[in-house]
């Protein structure tokens, strides 16, 4: 509501209850990214959060792009109080209770809870050779494939990994994946990937090729997170014939400063971007050096898109060195922007 600032919410029809000591997500500002912090206090209609919203300009716009301002979203989890539907939960770090909000409202003692481990991979591959993996249900964990050679990841279920609280490292190298592929010549493969909370998976390495993989439900953590990541090193890389859909922000991304060399992105569907943040693209990357990496026949469709600017194939300021031709684009605010160069 009017008033908000860097410091302090303000909003109306706050639910009931104790809300000290929760968090509050918030698509904050122009709404790039979303930022959570924690709610000290809150009276009649005006929440303090800890710490603050950062209140500076990032020397590319002339607004401050990150401060909550008046109409942005937000929601608010992480309180006993908030346990009022069937399926969710509230866990005491205090306490180490687990409260439960069963189907049918009878005891947790009548269900079979799983509980997610600590550990991102529940597969690893690492420095390993010629290992396949073939039609398994990993359910809570990814895969770790660094500095792999040969191995094969096909016909499997990979879902419900990486849960996301605002404000974490940009996600420019290995230790933010869940789900991370380096090494030489590694195949991902017809693959169903979804429900993340962040990047679905993360490439790097020679010759890597994920191909005819199936991503939804991706990065609802709301941050700098794509169904794929390229990271840089990345050479001879080929992503194709993909169908990704569903993300909270980007399709593909490459974080900023990345230099890669003769990439094909090529022949994939990307729809249904950008439902929870804004000025993002199916394929966006900023200050990144291509490579002489190809994008082209690929389909691009934001019909769902709710917020403002979200464009097709995004290269934001300091982009060069990307080859971009035949793709079909539409229902987005540009189909191609190519900001500073």
């Amino acid at each position: 509501g009017k008033g908000t600032n860097h410091e302090i919410i303000i909003a109306s029809d706050l639910p009931v209850g104790n809300l000290a000591g929760a968090n509050i997500a918030m698509m904050a500002g122009s709404g790039w990214n979303i930022y959570t912090r924690t709610i000290m206090t809150v009276s009649d209609n005006v929440i303090v959060v800890s710490p603050t919203f950062n209140e500076s300009r990032d020397g590319y716009t002339e607004s401050f792009p990150y401060t909550p301002r008046e109409g942005n979203k937000f929601y608010i989890y992480g309180s006993l109080d908030l346990l009022d539907a069937p399926g969710e939960y509230f866990f005491d770090i205090y306490d180490m209770k687990l409260y439960v909000y069963t189907p049918d409202g009878s005891s947790p003692a009548n269900f079979r809870i799983d509980i997610q481990s600590d550990a991102k991979n529940v597969i690893n591959l690492d420095n390993l050779e010629y290992i396949n993996f073939i039609g398994f249900d990993i359910y809570g964990n990814g895969i770790s494939m660094e500095n792999s050679r040969f191995c094969k990841i096909e016909n499997c279920r990979i879902r419900y990994y990486g849960f996301s609280r605002g404000d974490q490292p940009y996600p420019i190298n290995r230790d933010s994946y869940h789900f991370f592929v380096s090494g030489e010549y590694n195949s991902i493969r017809n693959n169903e990937i979804s429900g993340t909370g962040v990047s679905a998976l993360g490439i790097s390495g020679t010759g890597n090729d994920i191909s005819n993989n199936l991503f939804h439900g991706i990065g609802h953590g709301g941050m700098d997170y794509a169904a794929i990541s390229i990271l840089t090193g990345a050479v001879d890389f080929e992503i194709s014939y993909n169908t990704i859909r569903d993300c909270a922000r980007f399709g593909v991304f490459i974080p900023a400063g990345a230099r890669l060399e003769n990439g094909v992105i090529s022949n994939n569907l990307i729809k249904d971007y950008g439902l929870l943040t804004a000025d993002c693209g199916a394929f966006y990357t900023w200050n990144t050096n291509g490579g002489g990496t190809k994008l082209f026949n690929n389909f691009i469709d934001g019909s769902r898109t709710p917020h403002g600017q979200v464009d097709g194939l995004y290269l934001d300021n300091y982009c060069r060195n990307f080859i971009v031709y035949r793709n079909i684009i539409r229902n987005v605010s540009t189909g191609i922007r190519i900001n500073l160069t």
